[in-house]
């Protein structure tokens, strides 16, 4: 009886033993591109909390609790690594870059160079058809009714005469109430929009708050009125 209790005991601790074993495993981490070292490179036992990092040759040592499956290696800008450990105590790595396909950015003001779905701000843009609806002397009379909180004021009927545009009312009364007026990027005078075809514009586009004027600076307290103008095309039939 004693030496069954007494074997029971011995096995007992050696479980114990065995599950309170750790292994050491070491190993590099390189790089695909050139094959240099990568320092920082986290390497963790996957499942648990246990982990270390890569010093300034790519080297690593880490004790791995026995039973342990599998180590990851991860690091910014590199594609993430799960290795089997299957009982070695050395594994080297090589990572590769974690290549992110971005498609073309283009950072611009406002325009043709952009999707206006896509700015953060209060903006309204009118088409070339909007404005043709109304046949108009001027773009600033096409204008009317086309946008919230647009007010354009007339003095007389005369096509020559210079219409006064308010986006945010008269906020000043020895200050000007005047919108910027940009055409295709170039920052232009009212009296110059009378002298322009209506029918010569792709789109106008009416910026109202601070987000979107903040880029043209103080000019654009009173908004701005983004003129972009057709361009030739090919390929296209008709003259």
């Amino acid at each position: 009886m004693k030496r069954k209790l007494m074997l029971f005991v011995l096995l007992m601790v050696t479980g114990l033993f065995a599950i309170g074993q750790t292994v050491q495993i070491t190993g590099v981490v390189t790089s695909s591109e050139d094959g240099l070292s990568v320092p920082g490179v986290t390497v963790k036992v996957q499942g648990t909390t246990i982990g270390t990092v890569t010093d300034y040759s790519g080297a690593y040592s880490i004790q791995v609790p026995a039973g342990s499956v599998a180590l990851e290696f991860t690091f910014i800008g590199m594609e993430s690594q799960v290795v089997a450990i299957g009982g070695r105590t050395k594994i080297d790595i090589v990572l590769k870059p974690d290549l992110v396909v971005m498609d073309e950015v283009v950072v611009v003001g406002y325009g043709t160079a952009k999707k206006v779905g896509t700015v953060v701000g209060s903006l309204t843009q009118v088409s070339s058809e909007q404005i043709k609806e109304k046949p108009v002397a001027n773009v600033f009379d096409g204008l009317q009714g086309k946008v919230a909180g647009l007010q354009v004021f007339t003095s007389s009927g005369e096509p020559s005469e210079i219409a006064s545009i308010r986006l945010h009312g008269t906020g000043s009364l020895s200050g000007g109430s005047t919108p910027l007026y940009v055409l295709d990027g170039i920052p232009i005078d009212a009296g110059t929009m009378l002298s322009l075809n209506a029918n010569d514009f792709e789109s106008v586009t009416i910026l109202k708050d601070a987000s979107a004027t903040s880029i043209y600076g103080t000019r654009a307290a009173n908004g701005v009125v983004y003129i972009t103008t057709k361009k030739g095309k090919i390929d296209t039939k008709g003259v």
